[in-house]
């Protein structure tokens, strides 16, 4: 899955130009956590860090609602 900010960089400043690398590493890992966090693995305790995830999730909201 390809960040629509990389797609479209070329019509962002270059103040979120810079916030690419991060929003893409967001992005990735809440994908990458979704599901052990939906369907937990009983076995490996696989637990999704909810405070890490609510920070990286405030983070992109508001750097979107900067960006739009």
């Amino acid at each position: 899955m390809r960040l629509v900010f990389i797609e479209f960089s070329d019509r962002l400043s270059n103040r979120f130009k810079m916030e690419i690398p991060q929003l893409a590493a967001v992005s990735r890992w809440l994908r990458r956590e979704q599901e052990p966090a939906m369907y937990r693995d009983e076995e490996l305790g696989l637990l999704l860090d909810t405070r890490k995830a609510l920070e990286a999730a405030i983070y992109a909201y508001e750097m979107v609602g900067k960006i739009i």
